[in-house]
């Protein structure tokens, strides 16, 4: 596997009245943060971010499912699936542990929406996360972006997850198991710090990354980028 890997600086947050614009424009909806049934989920929340990428969460297990290029309710075509769903683990003393998940709502801060869940461990113990995703242009991240990976070209553009969490017990590490398939090559994401991670190259420019994004120390934060070219033909065709 070859993927770049960039460090980033989580700003403070700073609670603002509600924006439906991003640092992009306008969203592509108003409003842009909504609840529906989607693919047999009756609590979907989607965030029609920019009119290139729209995501769909499940409330109930607190998990990305969908990334797409349109409304999801209207046969977008997809950037990303995840149908298994993702798993919070908590490894202490040599054991992993299956974390709960519930979710708690979302707010809009400067302009970005920042979704809450409550992880609670056997134990009852109880960590929050919050994550923040977001619609970015290559040309965001610097004036020449293959200085940062040589596959990223200025046209492509990225779905960036920011992950929050708190409250992590004192020498426990928290993980964030990934397993999507993604319309993309091989290779093109940023992750700062990526455990376990294998991407391998499926039918018709399709890939399947896994691995774990891990949460050390008990307030901490996490993030990976993934890139995607602007459709043209693809949506024609497929």
């Amino acid at each position: 596997m070859s993927a770049g890997r960039i460090s980033t600086t989580l700003a403070a947050l700073c609670l603002t009245a509600f924006s439906a614009r991003s640092a992009d424009g306008p969203r592509p909806r108003d409003p842009w943060i909504y609840r529906c049934e989607l693919d047999g989920r009756p609590r979907a929340l989607v965030l029609a971010l920019q009119t290139d990428l729209w995501l769909a969460y499940d409330t109930e297990s607190c998990t990305l499912v969908r990334a797409t290029r349109g409304d999801p309710q209207r046969g977008a075509k997809d950037w990303l699936t995840d149908r298994g769903g993702a798993v919070w683990w908590l490894a202490r003393d040599g054991h992993a542990l299956a974390l709960e998940a519930r979710y708690l709502g979302f707010e809009v801060r400067d302009g970005h929406a920042m979704l809450h869940f409550e992880l609670i461990a056997p134990s009852g113990e109880r960590i929050a996360v919050d994550e923040t995703s977001e619609f970015v242009r290559a040309t965001e991240l610097g004036d020449d972006p293959t200085t940062i990976a040589p596959w990223l070209t200025p046209t492509k553009f990225a779905l960036r997850r920011t992950l929050q969490a708190r409250g992590v017990p004192e020498g426990a590490q928290l993980s964030l198991a990934l397993a999507c398939d993604l319309r993309h090559a091989p290779g093109n994401f940023l992750a700062e710090n990526l455990r376990d991670g294998d991407e391998v190259a499926g039918a018709s420019s399709m890939s399947r990354l896994t691995g774990r994004l891990p949460f050390e120390g008990a307030a901490s934060s996490n993030e990976i980028l993934l890139f995607f070219d602007p459709a043209t033909s693809m949506d024609s065709k497929r």
